[in-house]
């Protein structure tokens, strides 16, 4: 016989924790459900499938069988590729209970040195926030990151790109510009151009954290994307995945504009 009152604690625990501990319950789960099974048909072959002899508790067995059933794992493809942006065989996986969305990402910078990355997960979509993060600062130094986020079966296959440097074009706005190492902010002196969709001016006090080293602080002003600005008012004020986090401290922005105050333009 079932012991319905362990499966209905089974099925709470499962929604209601979501842990690590996941898969061993789910297989526990997925044995009761057998018997459970096997014991309904014993019932219609003896033609005892009625409501008043249908086992105890299986209205709310039902209702949280339901819960289960948008609480499966999700699957998402998973890339990685540390040396630059094009696509290398990708793996099938399932994520946890944690991780209700599917990542797609790519990323160039020359912060501390240049580098490019390419990375497909499973994310939070808690965490998970599209959109083209991008600046360019004083000293040549540019971030540029497009991120893509889904919630169905393997739905991160979004071939994302990033145009090479030399390809932007410039969009006739111009901003203050500056980058220093640490975290006191840089003083402007120029004015940088600013490239494609990088429509606002910045000021921001940035970590770049990369892998398990210790953060990269620094200051810039330069132009940005409205993404980039958009970073500051979040609550985790943080973008990027895999080896590159960048951590906002401090951020202001404002529309660019096609009148430059600054005596001197930085080329």
């Amino acid at each position: 016989m079932v012991k319905y009152v362990e499966l209905a604690k089974l099925t709470g625990k499962i929604r209601n924790q979501r842990d690590e501990l996941y898969q061993k319950d789910w297989s526990k789960f997925i044995l009761y459900m057998k018997e459970y099974y096997k014991y309904l048909k014993t019932f219609v072959a003896h033609d005892e499938g009625t409501p008043e002899h249908m086992p105890p508790l299986a209205p709310a067995f039902f209702s949280n069988l339901l819960f289960l059933s948008s609480a499966l794992p999700l699957y998402c493809r998973h890339v990685y590729n540390s040396t630059g942006l094009t696509y290398v065989h990708y793996v099938k996986k399932p994520c946890n209970l944690q991780e209700d969305s599917c990542v797609a990402s790519v990323l160039r910078t020359n912060i501390v040195k240049f580098q490019e990355e390419l990375l497909n997960k499973c994310s939070s979509s808690r965490y998970c926030s599209p959109g083209h993060y991008s600046f360019t600062a004083g000293d040549g130094k540019f971030f540029q990151m497009k991120k893509h986020c889904c919630r169905t079966k393997m739905c991160n296959n979004a071939l994302l790109s990033l145009p090479d440097r030399n390809m932007l074009a410039e969009n006739g706005l111009q901003c203050p510009s500056c980058f220093s190492k640490g975290t006191i902010m840089c003083k402007s002196e120029k004015t940088i151009n600013c490239l494609e969709n990088e429509t606002q001016c910045i000021q921001s006090k940035v970590a770049l954290l990369i892998g398990a080293l210790r953060p990269h602080s620094f200051t810039f002003r330069g132009c940005g994307t409205t993404d980039f600005c958009a970073i500051g008012k979040r609550q985790r004020k943080i973008t990027g995945d895999g080896y590159y986090i960048l951590s906002v401290t401090q951020e202001s922005c404002y529309n660019a504009s096609k009148i430059s105050h600054q005596p001197e333009h930085e080329e």
